[in-house]
């Protein structure tokens, strides 16, 4: 199945891709000049916790009353995509420093049955720097309504906790809002800030009743900015939105072959990879930003461990059926010791190679100003929040690596089946996989850059899987997830700095004794023709 040629060329081209991302690396770290502009967060996650707990206790609130809690870090990729688009990385950062400007921040929100707290820190001084509180019709009783002079007492007096007074700031606007159950008024202040030339930084609060139910500062961007950005961020949705409904189509035919195909299937085979991803699912649940939950949520992650469980035992069965009668051969390569570290050397080698047309594809495209990497995607923010930090690399490595190839090898399958052409089948695997990881969480511009970088890397990977086996897409897609992680919590934590360099250690490690042991094998065994 793997000729001996093959593993040398990969090997080689491994072997060059892993040097130049070496001095790259090297390179970045010595010479770049953007390399301080998303840093570590200060205040960390903990602190951020109790910061918001103080603040909603100040308000009246008590926090026992509100079981679910969720954490996130978050950043204001709009604002940053702006200011990277009309200033120098210098300018920016000194921006930032002297007008306080909360580029990162934590959002931690409360809520309970008809209520929903939000409480937003900044990650480098603990500043309260948003507010939202969101109460169903039905709870309103709660509020008391106040007069004019109650209402500016309450509004000056909560200004001057978080360190603003009114006379710093430039009212533009405050009305009231037509509300049949409580007063609703709003305010809007500009910050006076010369350093800001003509952006206005803003801040906003909202009030309903004696309850301040929004607060929040953020800069005032221009419209000529705000409509093409909006317009990115539409395009890019339209096209996410196509690779979900394809998935749907891929989805609704899994089910029906399953059904249709149930008494030729082999079962047995599948019920391990069922039990595992289920398993993985309620770890990952459990690992999550949630760092308390109700009785409900805990029910909520067992309902979806099942379904996770359930729902990968019908792919993994039905895609080892579909890809044997679409392409006449099975999913799976051939199970042998040879075989195994022939896999293990074309995935590891296929990973570094990945890296570096990463690299090479986003730093062409930032150079000539058409792809931008902002700031804090959701990725990052699961990583920066979990509850067990370690086991993050491993399970955002191993839960996409099992659900996505199978679902790869179904696609292929299926389109193949139907339109009677393999390299269309490849086209449309490729499409619905690579779109389907659109960003919308503005960490890049354009959203669907990733769509379209992710859609050519879905045509070869497509091919390697027909070529040589799942096995070897599975061990890829595991290496680059994990790898990619371990490479963020080095950044973000020092005090990682030793398991992530473990990490990295221990897969160069497994790589070479795999690539000693091929050679050994070589030496007793003809190769086999693929």
């Amino acid at each position: 199945m793997f000729k001996k040629n093959t593993i040398i060329l990969f090997l080689i081209t491994g072997g060059i891709s892993f040097c130049l991302l070496i001095g790259y690396a090297l390179y970045s770290l010595k010479y770049s000049k953007d390399k301080d502009l998303l840093s570590p967060p200060t205040i960390q996650k903990q602190k951020a916790i109790d910061i918001s707990e103080n603040f909603i206790k100040s308000l009246g609130f008590d926090v026992r009353n509100y079981p679910s809690r969720i954490i996130e870090y978050k950043s204001r990729n709009q604002e940053m995509l702006y200011l990277l688009k009309n200033y120098s990385h210098k300018e920016i950062m000194s921006l930032i420093d002297r007008i306080k400007f909360p580029y990162t921040y934590w959002l931690v929100t409360y809520s309970s049955f008809g209520e929903k707290l939000g409480v937003s820190v900044n990650d480098r001084d603990g500043k309260i720097i948003g507010y939202d509180f969101f109460r169903l019709p039905l709870r309103e009783g709660k509020i008391t309504n106040l007069n004019q002079r109650q209402i500016m007492d309450l509004v000056e007096n909560f200004l001057v906790s978080q360190g603003e007074f009114i006379s710093h700031l430039e009212l533009l606007s405050q009305g009231r809002r037509h509300d049949y159950l409580a007063k609703e008024y709003y305010f809007r202040w500009k910050k006076q800030n010369k350093e800001l030339g003509d952006i206005n930084y803003l801040i906003n609060l909202d009030l309903k009743g004696d309850k301040i139910t929004a607060y929040s500062h953020n800069l005032e961007l221009p419209d000529s900015f705000i409509y093409p950005y909006r317009k990115g961020i539409f395009v890019s949705m339209i096209w996410l939105n196509l690779s979900i409904l394809l998935y749907f189509i891929i989805v609704v035919s899994l089910i029906c072959f399953s059904i249709i195909k149930r008494k030729s299937i082999n079962w047995q085979g599948a019920k391990l990879g069922g039990i595992i991803c289920g398993f993985l699912y309620l770890g990952s649940s459990l690992n999550a930003q949630i760092s308390y939950a109700s009785f409900a949520n805990i029910i909520f992650w067992l309902i979806g461990a099942i379904v996770s469980a359930f729902a990968t035992f019908i792919l993994i069965a039905s895609s080892e059926l579909s890809f044997k009668e679409s392409f006449g051969r099975s999913i799976f390569m051939e199970k042998n010791r040879k075989n195994i570290i022939s896999a293990i050397i074309v995935s590891y080698s296929l990973s570094v190679i990945f890296m570096l047309l990463n690299v090479v594809i986003f730093e062409v495209l930032k150079h000539f100003k058409i792809v931008w990497e902002v700031g804090v995607g959701n990725v990052e923010s699961s990583i920066l929040t979990s509850n067990v930090i370690y086991l993050v690399p491993f399970l955002i490595g191993i839960i996409p690596a099992l659900t996505e190839e199978f679902l790869r090898g179904f696609t292929m399958a299926f389109s193949k089946k139907i339109l009677k052409n393999t390299f269309i089948s490849l086209l449309i695997s490729a499409f619905i996989w690579g779109f389907a990881h659109t960003t919308l969480d503005g960490s890049v511009i354009p959203g669907y850059a990733h769509g379209m970088q992710f859609f050519v890397y879905g045509i070869i990977i497509a091919y390697l899987l027909l070529r040589f086996g799942i096995e070897v897409t599975i061990i890829w897609h595991f290496l680059n997830n994990f790898v990619a992680t371990n490479l963020f919590l080095l950044f973000i934590k020092k005090s990682l700095t030793f398991y992530g360099v473990f990490s990295l250690i221990l897969i160069l490690s497994t790589f070479f004794i795999a690539t000693i042991l091929y050679f050994k094998e070589s030496n007793k065994i003809t190769p086999a023709s693929v």
